[in-house]
């Protein structure tokens, strides 16, 4: 009788050619490392119910996607007693940072509010402590525009953790005006970049004659950079060469 170790064919038996090792859990030195196991992807439909959810293992990330099908003020939150992490992706990216928050919502509940561009957009949602679990509602919204009046027709809007505006300073004492909405409180970044030596000025909220601050050389190289703690509403960026004379291109950009 043959041995149930033993090849029907010759040849030495050995505890690896006749058991699935791997199906045990574990693995040899020898065999390839296995493939990192991808979250799922779960769908968010926009102003739907909350989706319930859970952080089920420790280290847990679950990932979700929403579609925003035109450019509007958003809001993506938890609820629940589980303290989580959470952060926005996109558009259209996996890997593109919008932001990202841990307790500005309710109790340690998540709380992103944010103007975003037509695209889709990806949630990430992890425990506060690696090592913990717990349940959760997740869920997203499209918020009421801010009260006040609409940005001004004909002036160039800035996006929000957005694409920098490109811009240029093509004649002696030109100016150029820029709006951008603010869609809660927050600390806001206004600033430009190139190699002009640029003079930035902010307005708001909702006016553009309500000054609220003004930088030469904040940023680096001769370039401008404004912080400042905004209220929800419309301001209004005007950008001037330092020189009254001086000309040149810039970008200009805000960011949350």
């Amino acid at each position: 009788m043959q041995s149930a170790m033993m090849p029907a064919h010759g040849g030495s038996a050995t505890p690896a050619s006749v058991i699935n090792h791997r199906s045990l859990g574990y693995w040899y030195d020898t065999d390839p490392a296995p493939a990192p196991t991808q979250p799922s992807i779960i769908d968010l439909i926009i102003g739907a119910q909350p989706a319930q959810a859970s952080i089920g293992q420790a280290g847990e990330v679950d990932l979700y996607r929403f579609v925003v099908p035109s450019v509007a003020n958003h809001i993506i939150e938890t609820q629940g007693q589980t303290d989580v992490i959470m952060s926005l992706f996109g558009p259209n990216s996996q890997t593109a940072l919008v932001t990202e928050d841990d307790d500005s919502g309710q109790d340690r509940n998540v709380r992103i509010a944010s103007r975003l561009t037509a695209g889709t957009y990806f949630v990430r949602v992890r425990h506060y402590q690696t090592s913990s679990t717990g349940s959760y509602s997740v869920s997203v919204r499209r918020e009421a525009a801010a009260p006040g009046p609409a940005p001004a027709p004909g002036v160039p809007e800035i996006q929000v953790n957005g694409p920098a505006v490109q811009g240029s300073l093509a004649a002696a004492n030109e100016s150029d005006l820029y709006t951008f909405t603010a869609a809660s409180t927050a600390i806001y970044t206004i600033e430009t970049a190139g190699n002009t030596d640029t003079f930035l000025t902010l307005f708001g909220p909702n006016s553009q004659t309500a000054l609220i601050a003004q930088d030469d050389d904040s940023a680096p190289g001769f370039n401008s950079r404004i912080e400042a703690d905004l209220a929800a509403g419309v301001y209004f960026a005007r950008v001037r060469h330092y020189s009254p004379t001086g000309t040149g291109p810039y970008s200009v950009s805000v960011r949350r």
